[in-house]
């Protein structure tokens, strides 16, 4: 393997469009380079320090991801992947393929390996025809960013996740008593009858609590298909907005536009069992 060597200054500025960008990796420093070739490709293995990317982490934590960089003999911007490795993350722009497990240091004894790995990704690369862009064919984007997705996900569960699945929760067992009752009742305190939601009432009243199960529902969508691609943070933004305005919504629905009744249609009361 060649020698290590302190990157030139500006070395980062070079690539168009690298990992270190698509990941969405802050407060980057390049911290060691070795540059070789290997088979028909020139390559550079690049140290490159950067903010922390846990959940947990803040811009004082640092990491260093080691990242493989092979230089591709011809430029385009028609390239796609065929090929993943499934233990790293990659990424290709019109003149490089890119290969790391973010978040790690590779020790140099695997460096072999991995360069391998990068080779192989950049000899199944495939132009695609240029009608592809232009009539819109799908083209998936590898999922590479984590640097600030892992967190957008906490923070979405956090802000949209409690308070709207205790209300859906609510509005299933709803549901499920109409179904096995023909009614919803609960006993306030002290009372020795149920206070009762018959009919359209309890249907409505059910229904609307579980409103907020379409956000939650759209949200895991969303993580599922865009996690790592561009546009993650802001679908998300948008389906936590609407996770809870149809929460708000339920509620309002729920407690405002249904009645409280004492008794059932045919006037018979629903005794509250207590345990003396």
């Amino acid at each position: 393997m060649a020698e290590k060597k302190t990157p030139p200054e500006g070395f980062l500025r070079q690539f168009k469009h690298p990992l270190w960008k698509a990941a969405k990796l802050d407060n980057l420093r390049a911290v060691s380079i070795v540059e070789g070739r290997r088979d028909t490709f020139a390559f550079t293995v690049l140290e490159l320090e950067h903010c922390g990317t846990g959940l947990l982490t803040d811009e004082s934590s640092r990491e260093v991801s080691t990242v493989f960089i092979i230089y591709l003999n011809k430029a385009s911007s028609l390239w796609a992947l065929t090929h993943t490795p499934p233990d790293a993350k990659v990424w290709v722009d019109d003149s490089h393929v890119y290969l790391s497990r973010l978040g790690r240091r590779t020790p140099v004894k695997d460096w072999s390996h991995l360069l391998e790995q990068a080779i192989a990704v950049a000899e199944t690369l495939v132009e695609r025809p240029p009608d592809d862009i232009k009539g819109g064919a799908a083209h998936t984007t590898p999922r590479v960013s984590q640097g600030m997705d892992i967190k957008t996900v906490a923070f979405w569960f956090a802000i949209t996740g409690i308070a709207p699945t205790l209300e859906w929760a609510m509005g299933i067992n709803v549901v499920a008593s109409v179904l096995q009752e023909g009614y919803y009742g609960y006993c306030p305190s002290g009372s020795q009858t149920a206070v009762l939601r018959v009919g359209a009432d309890a249907w409505l009243f059910g229904l609307a609590l579980c409103l907020p199960l379409l956000g939650h529902v759209a949200g895991i969508a969303t993580r599922v298909h865009y996690y790592g691609r561009p546009g993650f943070g802001w679908r998300m933004a948008i389906v936590g907005a609407a996770t809870l305005v149809l929460a708000i919504a339920g509620i309002v629905i729920a407690f405002k536009h249904t009645e409280e009744v004492g008794h059932l249609k045919d006037g018979t009361t629903v005794p509250c069992y207590r345990v003396s």
